[in-house]
């Protein structure tokens, strides 16, 4: 299966719902943001109203996706042109397991867990990947299990949101450069986020999944604030725009937010052989500085 095309968010096997076997197959792609499997779809439903509150009302699970015995990446291994951008790539609630597979040959990384989602990598091969062979971020879980990791940018990525996410890694072989970031778990102040809607006009009742959820009682001024969800694969509180949070009286959002760098919430580490650099002396949490695994 073969996907060429330069456009955004393009796939060679989009996984959207239900449950998908790929097995035996060569799968590539190349161009812009191209990805050999997507596996995306699942989503909660909430009553963001005030009388709500945020309540989860509906949830839709993800889509289960296996790919086995298979080879996926890029069409060439030397010419950039005709790289993909990711090999496997799990979003919104997906699970995915990848078992005795070869991943190579992309432009970022060759599996990537992101947006609550859990990939399972179980006895494969990750090699060629121009930033990192895996990568997670965004509440994903990530467990990687007997694989080899080989002349890539780096084994592992996590991402800027990557504090709610988890990483195990377990019997693995590492060749190269472990993390992609020098320190591990190092707390820095991060620019907050420009608020994109702050302009946006207030109206009575909120806009959910379901459409615009009208409330009754039009004399309660605090039903007017904007509670526009950003995602719906999260359960994180929704949080007030700037002119919301004046309008109620409450205090202005910090200008700058702490986050870790290089190094996801939760990390564990058993029976790994590191090859071609020196050896991990520890486990690294959220806080902690790192200077042994470069």
């Amino acid at each position: 299966i073969e996907f060429r095309d330069a456009s955004i968010h393009g796939s060679c096997v989009a996984v959207e719902g239900g449950d998908w076997l790929i097995d035996r197959c060569e799968v590539r792609a190349c161009g812009k943001f191209s990805k050999c499997v997507w596996a995306y779809g699942g989503k909660f439903v909430f009553d963001d109203t005030h009388r709500g509150q945020g309540q989860v009302v509906d949830e839709y699970e993800g889509p289960q996706c296996t790919v086995c015995n298979s080879s996926l990446g890029g069409l060439s291994s030397t010419d950039e042109e005709l790289r993909c951008s990711w090999g496997v790539m799990s979003w919104q609630r997906a699970r995915c397991l990848v078992k005795d597979s070869n991943v190579g040959d992309c432009e970022f990384m060759g599996v990537s867990a992101m947006h609550a989602s859990a990939m399972c990598v179980e006895g494969s091969t990750v090699r060629g990947c121009i930033v990192g062979g895996f990568m997670v971020d965004d509440e994903a879980q990530l467990n990687i299990t007997g694989c080899t990791v080989i002349d890539n940018g780096c084994a592992y990525v996590a991402g800027r949101d990557a504090d709610g996410s988890s990483l195990h890694s377990k019997s693995n072989v590492l060749h190269g450069r472990l993390w992609y970031h020098h320190w591990g778990g190092q707390l820095v102040e991060a620019q907050s986020e420009a608020e994109d809607h702050d302009d946006w006009p207030l109206f009575l009742g909120t806009w959910t999944d379901r459409g615009r959820i009208p409330d009754l009682d039009a004399e309660d001024h605090k039903r007017y604030v904007r509670r526009i969800r950003t995602n719906t694969w999260s359960k994180k509180p929704v949080a007030l725009f700037r002119k919301d949070r004046e309008a109620l009286g409450l205090p202005p959002l910090r200008k700058t937010r702490q986050r870790s760098v290089g190094r996801p919430g939760v990390l564990t580490v058993e029976g790994d052989t590191h090859v071609g650099g020196p050896q991990a002396k520890a486990v690294v949490g959220i806080g902690i500085r790192l200077g042994q695994t470069e």
